[in-house]
């Protein structure tokens, strides 16, 4: 049996929502995820603590780890699809052994298509471990194509 995916959520909310929205959209997020037969969804740990705060106790705002079955990939991901509808939220990134999947603002046929394409790079990793084609990839579903948007606060596109 292949060992679970540990895979990484970081809800990005959009520029009028405050870190306390933004945890409340982020838990309702690990309730959808929950109804999955995943084996957990918990908040990410955070960084520094605040000053006087436990640092056991501090978790990443907008941020979640879920661990499941690799079977469950495809589920995971259009749960997040589905979830992000009518949401105050610009995207949500995943990402897991290195490769990211940003779901946001592009159709949902392109979504669909890009989980898709998603899914099939990891089960062809999985299926040949020493292959590194795909290794640090990023697909993206908020209408660019990836190029220093990561390296930019806030870029990606509008959202329609």
């Amino acid at each position: 049996m292949p060992a679970p995916n540990r895979i990484v959520l970081e809800v990005v909310g959009a520029a009028d929502v405050d870190d306390e929205e933004l945890q409340e959209l982020t838990l309702s997020l690990r309730r959808h995820l929950l109804d999955l037969d995943v084996d957990d969804v918990r908040p990410a740990a955070g960084g520094q603590a605040p000053q006087g705060a436990k640092p056991a106790g501090t978790v990443a705002v907008g941020a979640l780890v879920l661990t499941a079955a690799p079977v469950l990939l495809r589920a995971v991901l259009r749960c997040v699809e589905e979830w992000l509808r009518n949401r105050p939220v610009r995207t949500v990134r995943l990402e897991l052994s290195g490769r990211t999947i940003e779901l946001g603002a592009a159709s949902a046929q392109d979504q669909r298509r890009l989980i898709e394409e998603f899914v099939r790079a990891g089960e062809t990793a999985a299926a040949d471990p020493a292959g590194s084609e795909g290794a640090g990839a990023t697909d993206r579903t908020d209408g660019t194509d990836g190029t220093d948007a990561a390296a930019e606060p806030g870029a990606g596109g509008p959202r329609g």
